[in-house]
This record gives structure tokens, C-alpha cells and sequence, in this order.
């Protein structure tokens, strides 16, 4: 298949995926997706910015549906550019959650063509357009496709980086280099603004290129990109000044820590289960691929000696150098990648290039070869790995819940509360509460936890019953979610969940504390346990 067949294949492909994509997205619900957290956080934060406005809120999101005046919980720990962006979108007019979310879907279709533009500089059009179906395909990028937050948004200003990085050094006339070297920094810069995930991956990736390839960059040019970055951490900080005065710097430097060095204090988690739960989730989002593509790099570098791979081997070399710029995070930030799965796609960029570098040679090898046994193997071989990874992407549209468990009883306390109310749950999905609610909602696992909360008389408790809390446990398949520690933020309900099902949280002593204590009701699957009689 000649590079124009391959366009028109990825062209059509791409255009059924996107279309799905939409499709499946096209609910004015936030259902329960790997992205539903932060969806639900940054409508909560637009909507308090529409409501009591950016300056008063100094462009910081508030994550608490009702905002006390006196008592602002700014969330200072990261870069609010995808959330302010979002409530630009709807200050104009733009409500409906299906329309927002055309908007990152149109910036990882602009990410697809940036992409394609920098493996085509790379390497040629045919691996370009088969790194861009293997990225279409995958259920890494398309799951998290259509989120409001910043993923789609990072991975469109990633590519037009790197893109833009590797045109300055492939020109010779200083002029273009300037302009395509300006388009990397304010893209850097703007970057930094979304998220800081992906600053340690281009600064690896400009450096790393620049040392292993030696373009003919003006050393003033290199060493300026490292300020971009450096000027959006110095707004953000400057943001975190306006309202923590001093502190702002004892606060950063604190979330610096936590994503560090925080696992290091679970006594019951450490290396060797960071490093099987990464396998499992690689497994998990990038299927069997991986595994293939790393034994071939390994067969590569230590056998082939011949000329006739020295083209080859020059494109392994940006080929791990793209691996190191998605581990370096991994490495440094050791914590937050274990809380957070979806810093997997930090690899997207290595899996995309290497997938289509593979399947090249392997073709190669394959039309080279005499026997029959032989290539029937090898055939048989890239049949499995492709279907794996056809069926991790089929998994990711067709496995997901339609129904919004609990939507009854959060509208149900928005109508019979007070917005000073407080809910109090032991719901694995608090956030969908809050934002349904339109109640601050706090997790709230026992009875000691209860306590410790001091709730007063107008608070309530919700109680997600019949194993509610936690029914994605069902629907999730043996790899990537295989340890309970998978679902960090809910250590103890998805144990709770597993052990309680039949109503048998019934016997639960947080359950049987609160209906001795508090009167409630019963709404499709929840207890409502309000702590003063609202009846």
C-alpha cells in the first residue's frame, strides 16, 4: 500500500472515529468516564467564574459549588488555562455540554495533523499517516478526547512544539528559524498554562534532540525555550501571591513534595507494586504492542550491524528519546503518576512513532522472506496485536454505563436544601453529587470520619447503596484494573463495595449509625439521611 492509499485510509478512518467520538459524547450528562472528575471540576469552576467573576476569583478556579465569601478555597496546584478557556466558551453564550466539548475534539484533530507533519519530517508519509491511524485507534486519546480539561488542548500544543522545534533546525535561513523558534516558545509558554505534565517532555525532547542530532541552532535560540515554561510557572505563581500573600511559595513548593515524594509515606505501597501497577495499566490503554515493539527495539540494537538498517537506526534514536521524554515524568514525579493513570498518554507520542517504525520493518522483513511457516507466523503475529489493539479501542466506547447513577437524589437535594447544606457521602463519585447537587460535598468513609467532619444541623448524609458507590468494578476487564489500589481516591469503598454487596451494606456500622440517629428517605438506590428533620 503505496503513502496515498494509507492517506486515504487514515483520512476516512479518522473521519468515522471523530464522528463517533461526537456521537458518543452527545449527552448533556457527565457519565461516568475516565475524564468525568476533572469535567465535573471544571464546570463547577466555570460556572463560579461566570458567577462571582474572574478578577474577584483572580483567574483561579473554585472547585466548591458554593463559595463562601470569607473562606475561598482557591485550588492553587495547578495551571487553570483549560478552565478559564471553558468559561470564556460558555460566558459567550455556549452552555450545552455537547457543544463544549467540540472544542477539544477539534484540537486533537489539529493535534492529528501536526503529528503527522512531524513523523512525515522524521521519517517519510507512509509512517506518517500509519502513526496517525495507530493515535485515531487508540483508546488512550479517544477516551480522553472529548474532556473539557487540558489533555486534548496538551497534546495540539505538544505537536505544534515539537514540530515547530524540528523545522527551526532542519532550515538554514536564520529568519525562518527565528519565526518557527518563536512558534515553539509561545506554545511552550502556553503549554505550561494548561498543565505542568508536559513541561519536563518538551524541555527532554529540545535538549535530547539538539544533543544527539546537533542542528545548526543558534545556542541563544536553544537556551531561550527553557523560559517559557519558566514565565507560565511565574504568572501562575503570581496568581497564588494575590491570594496567599508569602505562603504561596511554602504551598507550591508543599504540592511539589506530595507528587514526589508522598508515596513514600504509604507504608503499604512502594516500588515493586508502582512498578507492576504501571505494567498493568500499559497493558491495560496500550495492549500487547508495547511488549512487541520494546522486544524489537532490543533485537534492533543488539543484532542488526549491517548498512542497510543505518537509516533505520538513526530514527530509533528520536524513537527513544521520545520514551525518555514520556518516562521523565514517571520518574520525578513518582506519586502523582501513580494516583493518576492517564499520564500514560505522556507515551502516546513514543507508542505512535514506534507502532508505525514496527510495522514498517516488520513488512519488510515479511515480503524478504522465503518461507511459508515463517511468514504464516509472523502474520499470525501482527493479526493477535492488532486485534488486541482494535479491541482496547471498541472497549473504550461500548464499556461505560449510559445511566447516571444518583441523578434522582442529587436533584432531589438541590430542591429540598439549603445551598448552605453540606452532603456528607461515602459515594465513590462525590464530585458527580456536587455538581448535580450544587452542594459542597465531602467523602466520608466511617463512622470516625463522620465525626470528624462536624457536620451541623443543616448538613445531610448520602448513602450510595447496593454497591452504587463503586459499580464500575464490575465493567472494568482483568488488566489495568486488576489491585484494589487501582482506584486510589477510593482505597476503602472499593473494598467496602466488594464486601457489602446483597444488602449487605445494611450491616455496615456507618449504615446502622446513621438510621439509628438521623431520619431519611430512599431515592433509586441512595439513602438520604438528613440530620435534622426536613420533613
Amino acid at each position: 500500500m503505496n503513502s496515498l492509499d494509507l492517506k486515504k485510509v487514515f483520512i476516512v478512518t479518522a473521519v468515522l472515529v471523530f464522528f463517533l467520538v461526537i456521537v458518543h459524547s452527545w449527552d448533556d450528562h457527565v457519565l461516568y468516564n475516565p475524564s468525568y472528575f476533572t469535567d465535573l471540576l471544571t464546570l463547577i469552576a466555570s460556572e463560579n467564574f461566570l458567577e462571582h467573576g474572574f478578577t474577584t476569583l483572580k483567574f483561579l478556579p473554585v472547585f466548591d459549588p458554593q463559595i463562601d465569601p470569607g473562606n475561598i478555597a482557591f485550588y492553587t496546584h495547578y495551571p487553570p488555562l483549560s478552565v478559564i478557556f471553558n468559561a470564556l466558551l460558555m460566558k459567550t453564550g455556549i452552555s450545552s455540554l455537547p457543544l463544549l466539548r467540540l472544542f477539544p475534539i477539534l484540537a486533537g484533530a489539529l493535534f492529528l495533523l501536526f503529528w503527522i507533519r512531524t513523523v512525515r519530517l522524521l521519517v517519510d508519509e507512509t509512517a506518517a499517516y500509519i502513526s496517525g491511524l495507530f493515535i485515531v485507534t487508540s483508546s488512550l486519546f479517544t477516551k480522553w478526547l472529548p474532556s473539557l480539561f487540558c489533555y486534548s488542548y496538551d497534546y495540539l500544543l505538544v505537536s505544534i512544539g515539537v514540530y515547530a522545534f524540528l523545522r527551526a533546525c532542519r532550515s538554514t535561513d536564520v529568519p525562518a528559524q527565528k519565526r518557527y523558534l518563536a512558534l515553539c516558545w509561545v506554545s511552550t509558554w502556553i503549554q505550561s498554562l494548561m498543565s505542568f505534565e508536559f513541561i519536563l517532555f518538551l524541555q527532554t525532547f529540545y535538549f535530547g534532540y539538539a544533543l544527539l542530532y546537533r542542528p545548526k541552532l543558534p545556542r541563544s535560540f536553544l537556551f531561550a525555550l527553557p523560559t517559557a515554561p519558566l514565565a507560565g510557572f511565574a504568572l501562575h505563581l503570581f496568581q497564588n501571591f494575590l491570594v496567599l500573600g508569602p505562603a504561596a511559595v511554602t504551598d507550591l513548593a508543599s504540592a511539589f513534595m506530595a507528587r514526589t515524594q508522598g508515596m513514600q509515606a504509604e507504608s503499604s505501597f512502594g516500588m515493586l507494586r508502582y512498578a507492576e501497577l504501571l505494567g498493568l495499566r500499559i497493558l491495560r490503554w496500550y495492549g500487547l504492542l508495547p511488549v512487541a515493539l520494546i522486544s524489537w527495539l532490543v533485537v534492533h540494537f543488539l543484532t542488526e550491524k549491517t548498512e542497510t538498517t543505518s537509516t533505520l537506526r538513526g530514527h530509533l534514536r528520536v524513537l527513544l528519546l521520545f520514551f525518555v521524554c514520556g518516562a521523565a515524568w514517571f520518574i520525578i514525579f513518582m506519586e502523582h503518576s501513580f494516583v493518576h493513570f492517564h499520564e500514560l498518554r505522556q507515551w502516546l507520542f513514543f507508542y505512535a512513532l514506534g507502532a508505525s517504525l514496527f510495522l514498517k520493518d516488520i513488512l519488510s522483513r515479511l515480503s524478504r522472506l522465503e518461507s511459508p511457516l515463517k511468514k504464516s507466523l509472523i502474520a499470525v503475529a501482527l493479526i493477535i496485536l492488532f486485534a488486541d489493539h482494535g479491541a482496547r479501542f471498541g472497549y473504550g466506547f461500548f464499556n461505560e454505563p449510559r445511566t447516571l447513577h444518583g441523578l434522582v437524589a442529587f436533584r432531589e437535594i438541590k430542591e429540598t436544601t439549603s445551598p448552605r447544606s453540606r452532603v456528607f457521602t461515602n459515594y465513590a463519585y462525590e464530585t458527580h453529587c456536587a455538581y448535580y447537587s450544587d452542594r459542597n460535598c465531602h467523602p466520608v468513609r466511617d463512622i470516625s470520619s463522620l465525626k470528624e467532619a462536624e457536620p451541623r444541623g443543616e448538613d445531610l448524609f448520602l448513602f450510595a447503596a447496593e454497591d452504587r458507590g463503586a459499580f464500575l468494578l464490575k465493567h472494568v476487564p482483568l488488566l489495568g484494573y486488576l489491585s484494589k489500589w487501582t482506584l486510589h481516591r477510593s482505597y476503602v469503598q472499593a473494598d467496602y463495595s466488594r464486601n457489602n454487596q446483597d444488602d449487605r451494606f445494611l450491616k455496615d456500622p456507618l449504615f446502622q449509625h446513621l438510621a439509628k440517629t438521623y431520619p431519611f428517605k430512599v431515592s433509586n438506590g441512595f439513602y438520604i439521611f438528613y440530620l435534622v428533620d426536613h420533613g
